[in-house]
């Protein structure tokens, strides 16, 4: 691409294509000036956008995906250990909330908002160079969006967590264990389909979206390791 006559020194306008050629985000010189009036999370050093001239954007290497998420897992499960001791301790203000908030309540909570952090790169994602970024616009995600992004992996676990607290269904006992048993059933076939699906889909696409991307409008792109900025 050549560059751009004159003297401002910007760099021309460029636009994501996802395969199919329809524009997931265009970038463009007034992106400055209006991300600077209604959000202060910068926009990521390096989108993943591709020039007019290029049609697909390079798939991020699968091992460093995998290298993420597990250093993810890792650190929800080191920091859910240091939360379990003060609920316990507020247990004897709270009656009860030890029930509420267990070890695995913690570690599906940071889980699902991980992707908020460090601007988008989360810890993992930050360690392997990566970032996830809004689809749209290339900005940083909302809160919103990274539970949306992962909260697909979660459901069945939250729905059995829900229904084991529930002790006041409106049924006999036998009734009451046919809906667990449905519902376990239920969230077993969804796990069976789901995580493969997600798998496929974030290795052999091109642009390396999964469901959960869709659902949330976020991609994953490379960005540069940056630690500076936790929110």
């Amino acid at each position: 691409m050549t560059r751009s006559s004159g003297g401002s020194g910007r760099q021309p306008n460029r636009r994501y294509r996802e395969p199919s050629g329809q524009a997931d985000f265009e970038a463009d010189d007034s992106f400055a000036d209006n991300n600077g009036s209604g959000n202060s999370r910068s926009r990521p050093a390096q989108s993943g956008a591709v020039s007019d001239d290029e049609n697909e954007t390079s798939a991020i290497d699968p091992k460093r995906r995998g290298i993420a998420l597990m250093a993810d897992v890792i650190l929800a499960f080191g920091l859910s250990l240091l939360i379990v001791p003060i609920f316990v301790v507020l247990s004897s203000l709270i009656p009860h909330i030890t029930k509420l908030i267990t070890q695995n309540t913690i570690i599906i909570a940071i889980m699902v908002v991980r992707d908020y952090f460090y601007q988008g790169h989360g810890f993992g994602k930050n360690l392997m160079g990566l970032q996830v970024v809004d689809a749209t616009t290339g900005t940083p995600p909302t809160i919103l969006q990274s539970i949306k992004r992962n909260i697909l992996f979660f459901l069945p676990l939250i729905v059995m967590g829900i229904l084991t607290l529930i002790k006041f269904l409106p049924f006999g006992g036998s009734i009451n264990s046919f809906i667990f048993q449905v519902v376990n059933w239920i969230c077993t076939a969804y796990v069976i389909v789901l995580l493969p699906a997600e798998c496929w889909l974030a290795y052999t696409k091109p642009d390396g979206r999964r469901i959960g991307d869709k659902f949330a409008n976020t991609m994953l792109v490379e960005s540069p390791m940056d630690f500076s900025k936790p929110l």
